[in-house]
């Protein structure tokens, strides 16, 4: 059985990350945790990337039993940072259920970011009826917010759900 135990993002500042996070999820971490020489050998082994020192804050996903968990490596070449369009193929983004796009615009704001575009409002598909928008965090990592009544598959919202008009599945 496969399900969510964690979602990881690197950052090319912990504490700058922490503060965006923090604010976004009105939550501090659950931990921040330092690995470096002996304790960091395992990370190292497991991406093959010998001698690399790294800390990482973990922030309880609200509503559920999942981890973000947000890291930063040194003592490495980190490459060049990734801030795909949230249409690259590859691209990932984390979608958050809100109760209001507007109280969620306020926080996002307040944290640092700002939408891509203004919100729309969902006409069709499992979200229909529901409004949405996308932003980054300081890293270019693209996120979104939902305001939802319904889900794919008739899934319970975190509120009352309600049943959609008809659409196309595969």
């Amino acid at each position: 059985m496969w399900w969510p135990e964690h979602f990881g993002l690197v950052t090319a500042n912990l504490d700058r990350s922490v503060e965006f996070y923090s604010a976004l999820l009105d939550r501090e971490p659950l931990e921040r945790v330092l690995w470096k020489g002996e304790a960091a050998r395992y990370v190292a082994d497991l991406l093959a990337t010998p001698g690399l020192t790294l800390r990482a804050a973990f922030f309880h996903l609200p509503h559920s039993n999942t981890v973000l968990e947000v890291i930063e490596y040194s003592n490495i070449e980190s490459g060049s940072p990734i801030a795909a369009p949230p249409t690259a193929v590859g691209a990932v983004h984390f979608g958050f259920y809100v109760d209001s796009i507007e109280d969620a615009a306020q926080r996002i704001q307040a944290a640092g970011g700002g939408f891509l575009a203004p919100p729309v409002a969902i006409p069709y598909g499992p979200y229909s009826g529901g409004r949405t928008a996308y932003f980054r965090d300081p890293d270019g990592v693209n996120l979104q917010v939902m305001e939802v009544s319904s889900r794919p598959g008739r899934l319970p919202v975190l509120k009352g759900s309600k049943s959609v008009a008809g659409y196309d599945t595969e």
